[in-house]
């Protein structure tokens, strides 16, 4: 039989609900598949392939096992059959069933063994669970074979060591540790390897070679716990350690008062000759436990007793920040500005001028913290924020409301910081606001300045909004989805033909041979049909990295990960391709190769959570941009996950107040339910400050309380909020938001 649209209906709606992570609704799917009539048998096994892999994805491990079973009986000689098998191993390893799930594995390798290097070390793992340390280690090692990444070698060489470590063979731990750090660069790992390996010689019975190891730790990488670990160790054995080096370690892990005891007595053993450093990790120790005049004190003797110290310029600015953490602004106020005016000459008087003037702003002090800009700027116009200072001078005259004996805004700051310094940061926003506060007449020489700006960039896009009367974030009319029919394609590579200077018969489509026989294609594409996704980004993208000034391969690896559902890297090579060609911004290339570079992935998932909650579907999918990129596996270093980075607690809230069943941590991976939850947050934000979409935003990004201090400090005033905010990351992100948004609205958004 041939398929029938009903089936392949069918098969594409619970392939789509996998795709969601809706797995009870795929499985459904599937098995309303399986009774459809007509079937061919590619759709019998599809079927059958996709039960088994939504009960696995769902942890019903017994389930899942007698599914792919009966799909290797009635199908052994299948295309799928050695995913299958793999999958199976899979299931039997979640049910502790590790012999079965060794004889899988190996069943796998005999079929395929492309991916040698990931199923040799899980291999290993069932083979450790029975005790096999033998045949462990062997597995292991073969996971070291070629096409290994340096990050990958380095993970399995420590699971090698563990396992000779379990297996007695000490020595060979200890060669395993040594050989890591020969490819290790990072603090962290160098510590960790001296501590595992002096461990493992004081297990082998050479003690004196194992602490020498962990005093290399202690003294070398003094800011890692693993040489904490180390300290006391050796303190534990009795062994000498450089007191100040002992304090450094236990300050670095948080153990305060041991770190204290150990600075003592190192001033004691070295009253008149000692570094100033002590002083001040002394007082930031008494700080630390609120003893706010000890630590005052230290610094106090620092600046008394070091001075020509290399750390003593520091000391002034240490002693201003502790009064300030302490809640004495004041007195901060008064010891940077001591400093800065005193020392003028040191490279640290500009820095402390600059946080004098920052108190200032706390304090609502728009006038004196205004001179202190202008100060910092006139006194060091080479200073690197010297720009920063004008333009917060100027914008402290417009908090204050200042005008000029001529009746006027006083915009003399930002009128000298656009002529002193066009190429500073600084010089975009300042142009926003001296359009804003001029009137028409004033402002059009700053308006033309703004019309140059890069057109992609948060400023430019902002003075255009400006000029059009369109509020920030204001929707269209109308929201379409053009679909990426053959013409679009077409038109799309006759473009990158002509640009290329290519023969109208050459497919531009279709991947090179050089990229499908690249082993890190070949991997990178079993890796994700096993469902390896974290290892298949790996690889994959090791490859997109290296071919990214490529602009042929940009376009054909944008369209093959796009096909494989690997939306963050279609999005990343189609911006290479965006950026090494003659379309100035993402606009202006054709609108099938902006699609690939701004997609509306999980459409219909955005268009419901969106009119659930009331929000702008073409928002939401800029914020997903922003957040994840579209890849639903993705965990940031803070702990966010999934398409809207929702972190664990927030997801647990957010659980509760939408009654959410059976909630799982995981489930944030899951796009039904990422796209969900992230929806409902913003809402919540949205309707917390009175639907003002810069605050929402920075809510969502950096917390509401801090939204809130500066929400109340710039109240329906977007231009004001942004330029508030002093934290980094959540500038950037607003900025970001601001920017794919206006691609959005121009690619999806009609005004009819």
């Amino acid at each position: 039989p041939t398929a029938t649209p009903r089936s392949m209906g069918l098969l594409d709606a619970a392939r789509g609900d996998m795709a969601n992570g809706d797995y009870q609704s795929a499985m459904a799917g599937f098995r309303g598949l399986a009774a459809a009539p007509g079937l061919t048998d590619e759709e019998r096994r599809a079927s059958l392939q996709g039960v088994a892999e939504a009960q696995l994805r769902m942890g019903t491990f017994a389930d899942s096992e007698a599914t792919l079973t009966e799909f290797l009986h009635r199908y052994p000689d299948a295309p799928e059959a050695a995913t299958v098998t793999f999958w199976l191993a899979q299931a039997l390893q979640g049910q502790m069933d590790w012999e079965g799930a060794i004889v899988a594995f190996r069943a796998y390798l005999e079929m395929d063994d492309a991916l040698i290097i990931y199923v040799s070390e899980m291999l290993a793992d069932s083979l450790l669970e029975l005790g096999d340390h033998s045949a462990a280690l062997a597995a292991y090692q073969a996971s070291l074979t070629g096409g290994a990444t340096v990050h990958r070698m380095t993970a399995m060489r420590e699971r090698l060591a563990q396992a000779h470590m379990a297996a007695g063979e000490l020595d060979d731990a200890v060669a395993q540790y040594d050989a890591i750090r020969i490819l290790a660069d990072d603090d962290g790992t160098l510590a960790r390897m001296d501590y595992l390996a002096g461990y493992a010689l004081i297990m082998a019975g050479r003690p004196d070679q194992g602490y020498a190891r962990y005093l290399h730790a202690v003294n070398s990488y003094p800011g890692v716990y693993e040489s904490y670990l180390a300290l006391v160790e050796l303190v534990d054995a009795g062994h000498s350690v450089d007191e100040f080096q002992r304090g450094l370690v236990d300050y670095n892990a948080g153990a305060t008062i041991p770190a204290m005891g150990a600075f003592h007595r190192y001033l004691e053993a070295n009253l008149n000759d000692h570094p100033a450093d002590v002083h001040l990790y002394l007082a930031r120790c008494y700080l630390s436990l609120g003893n706010y005049p000890a630590a005052l004190a230290e610094l106090e003797l620092l600046l008394e007793t070091h001075e020509g110290d290399p750390q003593w310029d520091d000391g002034w600015l240490e002693k201003a920040k502790t009064q300030a953490e302490w809640g004495d602004v004041d007195a901060a106020i008064e010891t940077y500005l001591a400093y800065a005016n005193g020392y003028s000459g040191s490279e640290l008087a500009p820095a402390a001028l600059a946080e004098a003037a920052a108190l200032r702003e706390e304090q609502a002090d728009w006038t004196g913290a205004r001179q202190l800009y202008q100060q910092l700027a006139a006194g060091f116009p080479d200073y690197e924020g010297a720009p920063e200072g004008l333009f917060r001078a100027g914008l402290m005259a417009f908090r204050a409301a200042l005008i000029t004996p001529a009746g006027v805004p006083d915009v003399g700051d930002w009128e000298t910081l656009v002529d002193r310094y066009p190429a500073s940061d600084w010089y975009a926003p300042t142009l926003i606001w001296l359009m804003r506060t001029l009137s028409a007449e004033d402002a059009a020489a700053y308006a033309s300045h703004a019309a140059a700006l890069p057109p992609d960039s948060y400023y430019a896009i902002r003075a255009a909004d400006r000029a059009a009367g369109l509020a920030p974030f204001q929707g269209p009319v109308s929201v379409l989805w053009p679909e990426d029919d053959v013409t679009a394609q077409t038109q799309a590579e006759r473009w990158l033909r002509a640009w290329l200077v290519m023969d109208p018969e050459v497919d531009v489509a279709a991947l090179s041979p050089a990229t499908t026989s690249d082993p890190r294609w070949v991997r990178g594409q079993k890796l994700w049909g096993l469902g390896l996704l974290q290892e298949a980004r790996t690889e994959l993208d090791s490859l997109r990295r290296e071919l990214s000034e490529e602009p042929l391969a940009g376009y054909q690896l944008a369209l093959a990960f796009r096909a494989m559902g690997l939306y963050r890297l279609s999005i990343l090579a189609a911006i290479d391709l965006i950026s090494l060609s003659p379309a100035a911004t993402p606009l202006d290339a054709p609108p099938f190769i902006t699609r690939l570079a701004y997609p509306a992935y999980y459409r219909e998932l955005v268009q419901s959570a969106a009119a659930e909650y009331g929000l702008d579907p073409l928002l939401l999918l800029s914020m997903i941009w922003q957040e994840s990129l579209f890849e639903s596996f993705v965990r940031s270093w803070a702990g966010a996950q999934g398409l809207t980075q929702v972190i664990p607690s927030t997801g647990e809230y957010i659980a509760q107040r939408l009654d959410w069943p059976a909630y799982r941590n995981d489930d944030l991976f899951k796009p039904f339910v990422s796209i969900r939850f992230g929806a409902y947050y913003l809402a919540e934000q949205m309707q917390r400050f009175g639907g003002d979409p810069y605050a929402a935003l920075s809510a969502y990004n950096a917390g509401p309380g801090n939204a809130a201090v500066w929400f109340d400090l710039a109240p329906d005033d977007p231009d004001a909020f942004l330029e508030i905010i002093t934290l980094n990351e959540p500038r950037r992100y607003l900025q970001g938001i601001y920017t794919r948004y206006a691609i959005y609205r121009a690619v999806y958004g009609s005004q009819s």
